[in-house]
């Protein structure tokens, strides 16, 4: 027994699971729940194969485990290895039954349920009592909805067929009320035509003698008047289909589908022969022209279907290239289009019939030559784009010359360069070793003090340009990119310096870091100016141009938060500025208001903001996103100005270094980042100049803008009406220029001091000392280069170094630094160029747009050359495209129908070779699956295909009637033509003041009217008028009659409804105690909606019962059968869509794609049971690779028994559970 509970993983032998039988002395094995190895996974594992304790094993004799038990051991091993294919089978059975408790864990499965792994006693019990409890009612529950599941779906069946007939029988007996209304109205119209004909048979003068000639002028009227109309509608829906296909057309080119579309035509691929798998079958069963003809035919629809890829794809692309014209057209052009102008016409036309409104449409309607002004704008315009696209193109030259001048123009040797030199100097350190390092630190000191110098004396440039800094160069940069460039240096040299030379004072780390920050926020302001010039302004300006709602409106609300703020910004920033000031020189502040001024004026900016981002990305306008990604890159900005403000506050210059004349000169131009009072000032100043900045921005913009000019006076216009950009650049360079001159002059020299002094200082000298100890005179400086070359002389003296090392490592250093600052210029070069070449597609396609767009008024002058693509060219090849669109979709339709009756064919005929051949039926899937692929991609294609063609059809369409064409003046021709019919069917019911009574036109549809309208028409008309009135009242009483069926009908289908609701109820009354106690379990984390479940179901059940009551005992009216329905309809809205989507178990049964049959499916951790008892009975559990024997196995089960690290070696009673 020991040996077969080693081999199925049997645990848990303590004394109370294993038996003696007192009477014949055999021994009985019980509680076989910790099997399979489940014992390992234990929270106290067992890991024996089989108890073998001291006491058992004294009990088996003087020779133990090595007499008779090994013995029995290897025999029974022997004969289960024999018959291991019969314990296999079994255990094989129970990998597919889902009903047998395979959890490996004790705290899942039965065994925790049992024993409560290491829990107490009590917790044990109440838990098992709540799980017993729980299980009990969930079982109760299931058996009790086994039970009635039949009849609760057929209660259900009837009850979803009885509610809709319900609604029926509703619906018709408001019909039938209807029509007994209407009948009922006739008839009423009847006795009061009758009353008429008696008056006029009494009265000779009355006004029926008259009626042939009203009516003759009443006939003429309404017919025109009919005519005119319909001509209005058949008008008005040929507007709104093509309107309908503009609106669809702009949400392509707007949203980018059309790029879409060509990426999916590029990524189709090409038709795969299908009938390829089966060709050799059919061959031999005598259909070899059958499989030939289906070849022939899919190769020449693959022909025809590559044809309409290339087609499609042409299309595609002339659609992109129309797209980036049309979104350069005004945002507006859509409703001033006379397409769009002719729809809101003819909807007032039906609205408003009269003649003074079909006038005032036909003088709207009359289109005026353009005006000079116009003419002359449109002009003017053209020729200040083409000028200006000249000069981003000069521009874009003079960099590339610059870079060309520089050596710039090969980018990768200028990083291979860089690389070169890094590893000169590496490889310098490395052959020279100690005295390597020696001389790189020597050489990149002295590299250092002398950037140090040279950028303190551009910050006091800077400091002392002003306002000025906002336009200082040097070297042909702007100060800000020359000071990227030499921080880059700075930021190299400080790295090098940490490499060579590691960190030894706690001190040292920080200054670094603060280093790296500074560095930070000059390249935040570099992106922020950079993206500005290359994104902002670029998508900024095309917006204005054309004049996008949604950035005029927010302009026009940035605006208006400036101008709700009692201080405008230039005057807050002044009082800042002054605040600060009398706060350094510690005199009393005068503008304490300022703080909260400005904080309010920023948190109206913030809440414009928060407004956006609390929509949803996914639904932000054009001008919103602008907005954001402005704010986006300030942000950027601020959030590293705080790094840098922690990074400085943990970076102190100890006392006497401050004395230092690098040290002492930078502290007089630094912001006061010590105190965090005056923190907070520049703080708040720096973020007046945000808000400042970014409506500056938008409104100087906006003043831009066509839309903006075209509600100025004219003799205010500005010559210039495009946007001047470097405007809008010198708003955020002036940002960037306060931010500098506020927080961060001197900080570059002040850091980089604090650095060499602290490495001086790791070359041996005493810095405070130093500085104590010189005579400083009156100013109490000491010069930074006399106390770097005192370090250096100690570190030359202390390393002995060869002369010539240092001078070594000093030139090839400056090479690297040279080739460092050409790689930061190059970037810097680069992405100069890169925002010209975007500022020049952009006036391409705006110089495009405008040419398109004022094509009528460009034509009357002579101006700028025409910008490629003509629009003419285009539009023509569109039209060729669409033609062969065309075309091609039926050669399509024609193939694809001959092809899949060919490929049906073939199916049948392998369907029935499948049936006794059960090899083909491999290849009758593939077949169906090439099939079923083919065909859908054809009609994938096709689909697409005509989406494009309409909407190629729109945009030829629109084009034609937005400039002056033969298609434009035919289309308006038309149009006016229905216009002059409508003024004339109006000027005639002018003319005519005739009028027709309701009642005479009924007396005129009974009895045909003579020329001269006698007493004896009176009487012959009475007798016609009495037979309608006979019938007439025979049909109010067959209606009363239908009425009260279908108000029978009503009732009986309402109690049919209740019956079914009363069986429905009584079923739910089986498991409403049941639902009440699961929903107890939901309070205890588990079984989830059924509170939710149970008060739904008692809303629904009180309202349809109460509905039901009262439409059985309140009668039935109109107002009352409108209610009904919708309350019914509202009841079963509520109940129609499920709470939690229930998967399709379907979709989850395999099955077998011949057979149909459903595909058992592994438990995977059975399987894993069975595999490790399939290797046992093998003997590879010792060596994977070997297949140990018999008497091997047996020792190794014996060693691993009797092994002490086992806890079951103790005693026999020992169990996992104690």
């Amino acid at each position: 027994m020991s040996i077969i509970g080693y081999i199925i993983g049997l645990g848990d032998r303590h004394l109370d699971n294993v038996l003696v039988n007192l009477t014949s002395g055999e021994v009985v094995h019980i509680d076989y729940n910790v099997c399979f190895e489940k014992g390992k996974n234990l929270r106290v594992p067992e890991r024996v194969p089989y108890r073998m304790t001291h006491n058992i094993e004294a009990a088996l004799g003087v020779t133990g485990t090595e007499g008779v038990f090994r013995n029995a051991c290897e025999q029974v091993l022997r004969t289960m290895r024999r018959g291991r294919e019969t314990l296999l089978t079994l255990l094989e059975a129970f990998i597919y039954d889902p009903l047998v408790d395979w959890t490996p864990d004790s705290e899942s499965g039965y065994a925790g349920a049992v024993y409560g792994g290491d829990q107490a006693l009590v917790s044990g019990a109440r838990q098992s009592r709540q799980q017993l409890e729980r299980g009990l009612t969930l079982s109760m529950f299931a058996v009790r909805i086994a039970e009635m599941k039949a009849d609760w779906l057929s209660n259900k069946g009837e009850v979803l067929e009885c509610i809709p007939s319900v609604e029926i029988s509703l619906v018709e007996w408001q019909k039938a009320h209807e029509v007994q209304a209407d009948a009922e109205a006739n008839l009423q119209d009847g006795h009061h035509l009758m009353a008429m004909l008696k008056e006029a048979e009494a009265n000779p003068q009355h006004n029926l003698y008259g009626l042939r000639p009203r009516y003759e002028e009443y006939a003429i009227v309404k017919k025109s008047m009919d005519h005119a109309k319909e001509l209005v509608n058949t008008r008005l829906i040929e507007v709104k289909h093509w309107h309908n296909l503009y609106l669809t057309a702009a949400r392509v080119f707007e949203g980018g589908q059309a790029g879409e579309w060509r990426a999916k035509v590029s990524n189709a691929g090409v038709m795969l022969a299908s009938v390829a798998p089966v060709t050799e079958f059919l061959t031999k069963a005598g259909q070899g022209q059958l499989a030939t003809q289906c070849e022939h035919t899919e190769v020449e629809l693959s022909k025809v279907v590559n044809q309409v890829q290339n087609v499609l794809g042409a299309s595609l692309d002339l659609l992109i290239k129309y797209g980036g014209v049309w979104v350069n057209y005004p945002a507006d052009h859509l409703s001033r289009h006379r397409l769009s102008e002719q729809l809101v016409w003819l909807t007032s036309l039906l609205q408003d019939f009269s003649l003074n409104n079909v006038q005032m449409v036909i003088s709207k309607s009359h289109r005026e030559a353009p005006d000079a002004t116009a003419v002359s704008q449109a002009c003017n315009i053209d020729m200040q784009l083409q000028s200006k696209s000249l000069q981003v193109t000069s521009q874009l030259q003079k960099v590339y010359e610059r870079m060309r001048s520089e050596g710039l123009n090969d980018g990768v040797m200028v990083v291979n360069t860089v690389q070169e030199t890094s590893l000169a100097l590496s490889t310098l350190v490395t052959e020279h070793g100690i005295s390597g390092v020696a001389a790189m630190t020597c050489a990149l000191l002295n590299s250092l003090t002398q950037l140090t110098s040279a950028r303190l004396r551009a910050d006091k440039t800077a400091a002392g340009a002003g306002e000025g800094l906002v336009d200082l160069t040097i070297g042909g940069l702007w100060w800000l990119r020359e000071s990227m460039v030499t921080l880059g240096g700075m930021v190299e040299l400080v790295t090098l310096l940490t490499t060579h030379s590691p960190p030894a004072y706690p001190q040292e780390t920080p200054v670094i870091q603060a280093m790296s920050a500074l560095h930070d926020v000059f390249a935040s302001l570099h992106e922020l100016v950079l993206n500005t010039s290359g994104i902002i302004i670029v998508e900024g300006v095309r917006l204005f141009w054309r004049g996008e709602p949604s950035v005029i409106s927010l302009a026009t609300e940035l605006q208006a938060v400036v101008a709700s703020s009692p201080t405008p910004p230039s005057a807050l920033c002044q009082h800042l500025t002054t605040h600060l000031r009398l706060k350094i020189l510690m005199m009393p502040p005068r503008h304490e208001e300022a703080l909260q001024d400005a904080t309010s004026l920023h948190s109206q900016l913030m809440n414009v903001i928060d407004r956006i981002t609390s929509d949803g990305s996914s639904d932000m306008s054009q001008g919103q996103m602008l907005l954001m990604g402005f704010h986006l890159l300030f942000e950027a900005v601020e959030t590293q100005l705080d790094q840098l403000m922690d990074a400085l506050s943990s970076a102190p210059l100890p006392q006497p270094w401050p004395r230092v004349d690098t040290a002492r000169e930078a502290a007089e131009i630094m912001a006061p980042l010590h105190d965090p009072s005056l923190r907070q000032v520049l703080r708040s100043l720096l973020r007046v100049k945000k808000v400042q900045t970014i409506v500056d921005f938008f409104t100087t913009a906006y003043q831009s803008s066509l839309v903006f000019r075209r509600d100025d006076p004219i003799g205010n216009r500005n010559s210039n009406s495009l946007c001047d950009e470097e405007r809008l650049q010198r708003i955020v360079r002036r940002y960037a220029s306060d931010c500098v001159s506020l927080l961060l002059l001197g900080l570059p020299s002040y850091l980089a001091t604090h650095l060499l002094l602290l490495h001086c200082q790791k070359l041996g000298i005493n810095v405070s000392g130093y500085i104590e100890a010189r005579d400083v005179g009156t100013e109490g400086r000491v010069n930074l280069d006399n106390i770097v070359q005192e370090a250096l002389e100690c570190c030359l003296t202390h390393h002995s170094l060869d002369p010539a090392l240092p001078s070594s490592a000093a030139t090839a250093l400056t090479l690297h630094l040279n080739a460092v600052r050409k790689k930061l210029l190059l970037r810097h070069w680069e992405g100069e160029a890169e925002g010209l070449r975007t500022t020049h597609q952009r006036v391409t396609a705006q110089h495009l747009g405008h040419q398109w767009y004022n094509e009528d008024y460009l034509k009357q002058r002579v101006v700028a050359p025409s910008v490629q693509p003509g629009r003419g060219a285009l539009l023509g090849e569109l039209r060729t495209n669409v033609s062969t669109l065309l075309a091609l979709h039926q050669n399509v339709s024609e193939l694809r129908e001959k092809y899949t009756n060919l490929t049906g064919n073939v199916e049948q005929r392998l369907k029935w070779a499948a049936g006794s051949n059960p090899t083909i039926a491999q290849a009758l899937e593939e077949f169906s699956n090439g099939v079923e692929v083919a065909l859908e991609g054809v009609s994938q294609l096709v689909h697409q295909s005509k989406e494009v063609a309409s909407l190629c059809n729109a945009v030829l369409h629109y084009e034609a009637l937005r400039t002056h064409t033969v298609d434009a003046i035919t289309w308006d021709a038309n149009f006016t033509s229905v216009l002059n019919t409508c003024q004339e069917s109006c000027m005639l019911l002018e003319r005519y003041h005739s009028t027709v009574s309701p009642q005479e036109e009924m007396l005129v549809t009974l009895c045909h009217l003579p020329a001269d309208v006698n007493t004896q028409w009176i009487q012959n008309a009475s007798v016609a008028v009495s037979d309608h009135i006979e019938l007439l009242t025979k049909l109010v009483s067959d209606q009363s009659r239908e009425l009260r069926k279908a108000a029978e009908n009503v009732r009986l289908n309402v109690v049919t409804l209740r019956t079914h609701l009363t069986t429905h109820h009584k079923f739910m009354s089986d498991i409403r105690a049941l639902l009440k106690s699961m929903a107890k379990f939901e309070d205890e984390g588990g079984l989830a909606g059924v509170d939710e479940y149970l008060a739904l179901y008692r809303t629904y059940s009180e309202t349809i019962s109460g509905l039901i009551r009262q439409m059985l005992h309140d009668p039935l009216s109109p107002e009352k059968a409108k209610a009904y329905l919708q309350k019914l309809q509202e009841s079963s809205v509520v109940m129609s869509p499920s709470k939690t989507f229930t998967p399709d178990s379907r979709m989850k049964v395999k099955r077998h794609p011949l057979t149909g049959k459903v595909v058992q499916e592994h438990n995977a951790y059975a399987l894993n049971v069975w595999r490790r008892v399939k290797v046992k009975l093998e003997g590879r559990d010792l060596e994977p690779s070997r297949r140990a024997s018999v008497a091997e196995q047996v020792d190794y089960t014996i060693r691993e028994a009797t092994n002490l690290d086992n806890l079951a070696t103790l005693y026999e009673g020992w169990t996992p559970w104690v």
